[in-house]
């Protein structure tokens, strides 16, 4: 063993001392991965920190798999070629000695390249690694192993210095045009995409997008380590047989199918066994799996489809494999079902109407549309409840804003996975407000609660800090206030300099911003800052600033429910059928009780004409703002007292329609807008390609609005729910907090 390991360390400072010595060996080794680092991020990416980061692991990848492949043949070839691998022959060296070397060698001089791209990259681009470098080299040993195998492949194979350079490209091409590598696996054809599944290069970029991009640490990403050293394992062992001191030697025909089939087997069942991989969407796009649905064939016939992009086919026929739509065409009576068998189910829905699942644009799922008065609306029970309240209502996703950051991730990661029966979860985490503004000061009764829900800034440093750390949470949009309070009741709000710095920070980092605003002059600052959406009506909203956000495409989501306390009053009290079978019972008997704050504080006179002028008003500003051209999204405001989850979302519909817009346009609001707006271009459609969230009405929702009352069937992820058990059974495993 003494000898073994003296000859190893003697031959690996040989082959460091060679690259030192060699220009040709440093440009290749440094300078060219250098070269790709400027173009991806100057050119490619535009001098952008978060497109850039979303091209690190493939240009990781490439790098490694260069130095695995060339790095280590084309020395052994040459080696060989030029005698001294004979002359070792008779020195005490082993084969394996000598392969392990240039694995080593290979594996220490990736090293260098690793850092030496990611510091640059850092430098550079202000790049910021989502998860920590300890895993991140991790993933580089696991890839170095998968792959420096393939470069003693070739080395022990090629018969000449001439051949070598050619066999090495008939894998690294494949290797990095087929894996994500070099282009994004999302781009391409499924066909490409089951193929990439074999290719230990799509383990290694998805691994490393996992640690750059996600955050993700070794549990989450263990699958896919194992399968690169699986690979490894099993090439380091086989290739051993093949290795030749001579160019005379034969190669061992037996051995070369021992290794096929060896890296066939191990490839094929990670294939079949590992998970979707999360490089196989366009940034931006959540990764959606299909869970149950996996296998299974729907074949929806027969009901007018209505897309949600202002299409509409009749008696149309929609194919849902897995979890996404594969087709939609005007159904053909006399076409057989080919694929009909045990994994194929045909449903007749002649008369119905098939539209995308609902997206409420707006909701706080930590709110229980109650006062805390009750244990259980303050338990994830309530929480259980109001997910299957929703999808109850049709609404398939939601935006959850002013929410705890890390619980909302972990219910976003759980619904995406197909593990958590709940609508898809985007989120902003905490809101960007004032030191004492809106709405850190309604949490002061609960310590604590305002450092969770909020990030209360008075600086532009602490501002950008801010931002910096929901990048880091990996939010969807980031929301800010600016909310000067009312007459009598003034609050702090965000100083002009210090909001201008947050959004210019979220600009920066390609996110997307909305802003919670109080009066029209908090709409112009916001609209000049570039923000991409408003929340609410605001009082005194004008023409003119109506206008700026029809020409500048910012959505408007005026939340219009969340005011009208007369609703709310038939809701709790049984005069809505659709909030009587859908909202929690107890919680409609909280807000009921005399003794209750809703009944004390919200059932006046005075209050009931304040909220009436006010919803009037708010609605009144919708109708400007609709005639105005304003994009409008449906939001709902629920979580807030009396606002239920999924039931507000409906009639947030109906005032819409009150407000002027129309039916097609409300579907619109309620579907694709949102879905664009998030840049889910996958979500809030129904077409080819997007994932399978769909509803099905008994009545058309471009004659009545009343036809969002009419749910007759809810599919999530291509999975249909049964609407029977949604509010009596549990949705998961997934708990707020954890």
């Amino acid at each position: 063993m003494t000898m073994f390991l003296q000859g190893l360390m003697a031959l690996i400072k040989a082959h460091m001392l060679e690259i030192v010595r060699s220009k040709t060996a440093i440009f290749w080794m440094l300078a060219f991965p250098c070269g790709f680092l400027l173009l991806n991020g100057y050119v490619m990416a535009r001098g952008d920190a978060r497109v850039a980061g979303y091209m690190m692991p493939g240009l990781l990848t490439i790098t490694l798999m260069s130095s695995g492949l060339f790095g280590v043949a084309l020395p052994m070839v040459q080696q060989r070629e030029i005698g001294l691998l004979r002359r070792l022959h008779v020195t005490p060296v082993s084969a394996a000695a000598v392969a392990l070397s240039h694995g080593v060698t290979a594996v220490i001089s990736g090293t260098a390249v690793l850092a030496l791209l990611m510091g640059l990259a850092t430098l550079l681009f202000r790049i910021e690694m989502a998860g920590s470098w300890v895993t991140l080299f991790v993933v580089f040993l696991c890839g170095a192993s998968a792959l420096i195998p393939l470069g003693l492949l070739v080395g022990s194979t090629a018969r000449d210095v001439r051949t070598a350079p050619a066999i090495a490209n008939l894998l690294f091409f494949p290797l990095m045009f087929l894996s994500g590598s070099a282009f994004p696996l999302a781009m391409m054809p499924d066909g490409i995409k089951r193929f990439a599944r074999v290719l230990p290069t799509t383990y290694l970029v998805d691994a490393y997008s996992s640690v750059i991009v996600r955050g993700e640490g070794l549990v989450a990403i263990g699958g896919t380590l194992l399968t690169l050293l699986a690979v490894g394992v099993v090439g380091m062992v086989l290739t051993s047989s093949l290795f030749r001191w001579e160019g005379t030697e034969p190669i061992s025909r037996k051995a070369l199918a021992a290794i096929a089939v060896s890296f066939a087997v191990v490839l094929g069942t990670a294939a079949l066994a590992a998970p979707a991989f999360r490089i196989d969407e366009l940034p931006g796009n959540r990764v959606i799996q299909a869970g149950t649905a996996k296998g299974v064939t729907r074949i929806l016939r027969g009901a007018t489809v209505l897309d949600g992009l202002g299409g509409r086919i009749d008696n149309a026929r929609v194919v849902i494999r897995d979890q996404r739509i594969v087709e939609v065409t005007v159904d053909d009576s006399t076409r057989a079902d080919s694929t009909a068998g045990d994994s194929v189910v045909v449903e007749n829905l002649v008369g119905r109407f098939i539209i995308p699942g609902l997206i409420d644009s707006h909701v706080h799922w930590g709110g229980s549309a109650g006062f805390g008065d009750t244990p259980e609306e303050r338990s994830d029970l309530r929480m259980e409840h109001d997910f299957g309240a929703a999808l109850s209502a049709g609404v398939t996703s939601v935006v959850s804003l002013t929410d705890d950051m890390a619980s909302m991730r972990s219910l976003a990661e759980a619904v995406a996975a197909a593990k958590e029966r709940a609508p898809r979860t985007f989120f902003s985490g905490p809101s960007i407000t004032a030191r004492g503004g809106h709405p850190a000061k309604m949490f002061e009764f609960m310590p604590g609660m305002a450092e969770q829900l909020t990030r209360q800034v008075s600086t532009e440093e602490e501002a950008v800090a801010a931002v910096a750390e929901l990048d880091r949470g990996d939010v969807d949009i980031v929301k800010l206030v600016l909310e000067p309070g009312f007459p009598g009741s003034p609050m702090p709000r965000l100083d002009e300099k210090v909001f201008r710095a947050a959004v210019a920070e979220a600009k920066r980092r390609k996110m997307l911003t909305t802003v919670h605003i109080g009066t029209d002059a908090d709409a112009r600052l916001a609209i000049d800052a570039g923000v991409d959406g408003l929340e609410h009506a605001a009082r005194g909203l004008t023409q003119e600033t109506l206008a700026l956000m029809a020409s500048k495409r910012i959505t408007f989501t005026p939340t219009n429910v969340v005011l009208d306390l007369a609703w709310k009053e038939r809701a709790i009290s049984g005069g809505d059928d659709l909030a009587t079978r859908l909202a929690l019972p107890s919680m409609r008997k909280s807000l009921l009780a005399p003794e209750g704050i809703f009944q004390k504080n919200f059932t006046t006179d005075a209050m009931r004409a304040n909220m009436a002028r006010a919803t009037a008003g708010s609605v009144q500003q919708t109708a400007l703002a609709v005639r105005a051209g304003v994009p409008i999204l449906a939001g709902s405001d629920a979580g807030n007292p009396a606002t239920f989850a999924g039931v507000a979302l409906i009639r947030e519909l109906e005032l819409l329609a009150e407000a002027g817009m129309t039916l097609r346009d409300i579907l619109i609001a309620v579907t694709s807008r949102p879905a664009d707006r998030l840049r889910q271009s996958r979500l809030g459609r129904v077409a080819s390609g997007a994932v399978a969230d769909l509803v099905v009405l008994d009545q058309d929702p471009t004659l009545d609005v009343a036809a969002y009352r009419t749910v007759r069937s809810v599919y999530l992820g291509g999975r249909k729910l049964d609407m029977a058990k949604l509010l009596t059974t549990s949705p998961g495993t997934w708990q707020f907090g954890k």
